[in-house]
């Protein structure tokens, strides 16, 4: 430990470099995390929320493309 802190006295620039990929990692882990939870969490609010499924669809009518997203 005491050397790992030597040389982190040592090389300023390593040092600056280890926290801020830690922070980005750590932000983006648990970004990932919020994002999963929430898709997970669609629809979990209805009763019988086990039954409900979510259809998209892409509908080409006169050239424009339309997409519909439902819940059934």
């Amino acid at each position: 430990m005491k050397t790992l802190f030597r040389m982190y006295l040592k090389s300023k620039w390593t040092l600056v470099v280890t926290i801020v990929g830690f922070a980005i990692g750590l932000t983006a882990a648990l970004l990932l995390l919020i994002f999963i939870q929430h898709e997970l969490n669609f629809d979990r609010h209805w009763q019988n929320a086990d039954r409900i499924f979510r259809m998209n669809v892409t509908v080409v009518q006169e050239g424009i493309i339309k997409q519909v997203k439902k819940s059934l």
